[in-house]
């Protein structure tokens, strides 16, 4: 996989890119960048595909300051994918990447023919984006995020082993975990999230042994009821970070 830019209309754009086939999208979440989320799967994805890992701006990236919702990442990474003049992508998205995806797909029907959306929910609709933002929920669900999700606290709840733990990981929720948590606090109550379905064809893909609040196995399923899913796919051992080459299904 090579590390490279491209100028697009919202601006240079990094991006990982490497093989052959039909084109896949990865999208990582907010813990570190692409190569972290992406380094332990992507070669083996790109046996069968042209695998393309965005490096989302303000990410742990260089690629431009953070943004305001998961609209505009999304439009970002359509972008990208208009830039490369590619359609009909699989997408793949983790966690934070997983509402990305969800956003992408909304957005830019034209752009996505199938989301896998890893360890991750959809944007959070209207009247849950309006009560984050209304004090003193809005205080208080922050220290949630910076506790429960972007301290080092994460160490033992989202791995099942301490040697799955990407250095960069360790390092970024050990020194700039609460700065992370601002930016994904800012997203989640954003009022220019658009609400809806996508008309892909979407698939969760979980880690059961996920211990994070409210990421277990079965609050995945309630949540997926009304989302045309296909399945939810349980894999017996990761946890919110995909380690295992399992994420190369032959679905895609």
């Amino acid at each position: 996989m090579k590390l490279t830019n491209v100028m697009t209309a919202s601006g240079s754009c990094g991006y990982w890119i490497g093989g052959q086939g039909s084109p896949v999208l990865l999208i990582h979440g907010g813990w570190a960048g692409a190569e972290a989320h992406w380094g332990p799967v992507w070669l083996h994805l790109a046996k069968q595909h042209a695998v393309i890992a965005i490096e989302l701006p303000g990410i742990w990236s260089d690629f431009g300051a953070s943004l305001a919702s998961y609209h505009d990442y999304a439009g970002v990474c359509a972008d990208l994918l208009t830039a490369l003049e590619l359609r009909d992508v699989a997408v793949i998205g983790n966690s934070l990447g997983a509402s990305v995806g969800w956003q992408l797909a909304l957005d830019r029907a034209d752009l996505v023919r199938y989301l896998i959306m890893v360890n991750g929910f959809p944007p959070y609709q209207l009247p849950m984006r309006k009560v984050l933002g209304i004090w003193p929920f809005h205080s208080l669900a922050l220290r949630n995020l910076v506790t429960n999700f972007y301290s080092p606290a994460v160490f033992k709840t989202a791995f099942f082993s301490p040697i799955n733990i990407p250095e960069a990981v360790r390092v970024s929720l050990s020194e700039s975990g609460t700065e992370m948590a601002k930016v994904m606090f800012r997203l989640l109550h954003s009022a220019k999230t658009t609400s809806g379905r996508p008309s892909s064809k979407i698939d969760f893909v979980w880690g059961d042994q996920d211990a994070l609040p409210n990421m277990k196995i079965a609050e995945v399923v309630d949540s997926a009821r009304p989302i045309p899913a296909r399945a939810c796919s349980r894999f017996r051992r990761p946890g919110t970070c995909r380690r295992s080459k399992t994420l190369a299904p032959s679905w895609l």
